[in-house]
């Protein structure tokens, strides 16, 4: 294994870890967070299968292994589909109504059924003589080119998708944008190693540079679905991407001022902010304005994101009560949630973050200053 091989393979297991620490991990986006857990193993098995190949193209894992990869590739586009999909549109996926999209997958399986069950010595007499024919219904490069356009059509899909949704707001066009333009480069990657093959112009670097390609796709694919939940809680996407700024919001300064003081009335006065639930899109829906202008108006009235806004006034609610002798029934958990917060552990982080101290710490002090 050389240092190139051995990087592919670093990256492989890296991928497995984060597959499993995004399956396990208890977050708002854990539906989500579990789809591209799986695309991700199923990429890593991808690649573990390129690095034994590099090892040893004629090696038995190689040879046992040969045509699985199409199955995964049949699989790549309709994950992802259904990750932005669920992302955007917060739609899950329902065997019955999606079954089509897993038709690719199946036609896969039945083509290159036979040849699976066949025993290592059959197998590597087709992989040695490239002899198919007798064993699949279809070229497996014609299967090669139908995939890998697969890949290209479900950007387009997903691209589709986030204009309508995102028509009004730039901020989250961009940052959907970014996830299918990295998808679509990973789809065209697929295609470049597809011609050169075609053409009969492969080499091992070739190879590696496609492999290369294909990790930072991927890389970038995750990166922009990991900063999902910042995004839509109203982080400013100008701390994402540099050259995102608000063109066109249409808000005058005095219109700025005035929806600064109808946000913080609804927000206060209605105490919206204890709703454990409550995201930018709903206080949006009450001051009926797009998200994108509810967002500016936060990101430049306060100089914070919507979660770090909310977050705000969530600990002022919670230092009142510790402070209030009339709470002092209440656990620190139980402050946690009827300040606004939906568990124990972002509570305390918020809290000890703000003032230096656990809210324990914060209470007994209170305490000790009153008596």
């Amino acid at each position: 294994m050389n240092i190139i091989q051995g990087f592919f393979f670093a990256f492989t297991v890296q991928a497995i870890i984060l597959a499993v620490i995004l399956f396990l991990k208890k977050s708002t986006q854990r539906y989500q967070n579990r789809i591209w857990a799986i695309f991700l193993m199923l990429f890593a098995l991808n690649l573990l299968y390129n690095v034994t190949y590099w090892i040893n193209p004629s090696s038995r894992p190689t040879i046992v292994f040969s045509w699985s990869w199409f199955l995964l590739l049949a699989l790549y586009g309709p994950l992802f589909y259904f990750y932005v999909r669920s992302l955007v549109i917060g739609k899950r996926i329902s065997l019955r109504k999606d079954f089509f999209h897993f038709l690719p997958f199946v036609f896969v399986l039945l083509n290159f059924g036979r040849l699976y069950i066949q025993p290592y010595e059959i197998k590597g007499r087709v992989y040695a003589t490239g002899a198919l024919t007798e064993y699949v219904l279809v070229s497996d490069y014609i299967i090669y080119l139908i995939l890998s356009l697969g890949l290209v059509v479900y950007a387009w899909i997903c691209y589709r998708m986030g204009r309508t949704k995102y028509s009004d707001d730039p901020e989250m066009k961009a940052w959907l944008n970014a996830v299918v333009f990295s998808f679509f480069l990973f789809g065209l990657s697929w295609w470049v190693f597809y011609a050169i093959g075609a053409l009969n112009m492969y080499t091992i670097e070739a190879d590696y540079v496609i492999g290369f390609s294909m990790v930072l796709m991927i890389a970038l694919t995750s990166y922009f679905g990991y900063i999902h939940s910042d995004v839509f809680n109203g982080k400013p996407l100008k701390n994402v991407f540099p050259f995102v700024k608000y063109k066109n919001s249409g808000l005058s300064k005095q219109l700025l001022v005035d929806l600064k003081e109808k946000l913080a009335n609804t927000v206060q006065q209605e105490g919206l902010y204890l709703d454990c639930e409550l995201k930018l899109t709903d206080l949006a829906s009450k001051l009926n304005i797009s998200r994108h202008h509810t967002s500016q108006v936060i990101n430049e009235s306060f100089g914070v994101s919507f979660y770090e806004y909310i977050n705000r006034l969530r600990i002022q609610e919670a230092e009142k009560l510790l402070a209030d002798e009339k709470s002092k029934h209440l656990n620190i958990t139980d402050i946690a949630y009827k300040s606004g917060f939906n568990n124990r552990v972002s509570f305390y982080n918020s809290f000890k973050k703000h003032f230096g101290i656990t809210p324990s710490e914060f209470r007994s002090k209170k305490m000790m200053a009153a008596s």
